[in-house]
């Protein structure tokens, strides 16, 4: 039997339905610094306002990712990025036992982490992966043209269709 909880949300544009998802929530934003940049001169996600924003970097360092403190006030996290943003974020929601809706968008494709129950850290200090269970993220908002803003080699190696 298939399972699979996420709801999914998935055409060219669908980016913007993520605003009805967060209005009026304190929204914890955890992206890349490049993510970061990207949304910023996104016309429809730089109307989100984080009320926390957590920048991750494509390491999933377990050891840093723990020592990342969500704010108690915080009722949703969204994860924009590829699948190391979207793991960061899973793996931080598990460490901070918060019980918050996890909404991710990712930029890439390839991982699946917006729709698996799966996450991976590092273990830099031991030289291993971490693996994590059932962390389903509760929605994912698969908008290929989020990937528009990559290098074209990216995006053509990635499989998105422009």
């Amino acid at each position: 039997m298939f399972y699979n909880p996420v709801k999914l949300i998935i055409n060219p544009g669908s980016r913007a339905n993520l605003y009805n998802f967060v209005q009026n929530k304190r929204v914890c934003l955890i992206c890349s610094q490049r993510g970061h940049r990207v949304i910023q001169q996104d016309l429809i996600l730089s109307d989100i306002s984080p009320y926390q924003t957590i920048l991750v970097d494509s390491s999933a360092d377990v050891k840093q990712l723990n020592s990342i403190v969500v704010d108690s006030e915080i009722q949703m996290i969204v994860a924009i990025g590829g699948g190391s943003v979207i793991d960061s974020a899973k793996i931080i929601k598990h460490l901070n036992n918060l019980s918050v809706e996890l909404i991710a968008l990712p930029t890439t494709s390839g991982t699946g982490s917006e729709v698996t129950p799966y996450a991976t850290g590092w273990d830099y200090e031991n030289r291993k992966k971490v693996g994590y269970t059932d962390l389903y993220p509760t929605i994912a908002i698969v908008d290929s043209q989020l990937t528009h803003n990559l290098p074209l080699d990216i995006t053509v190696a990635v499989g998105w269709m422009l």
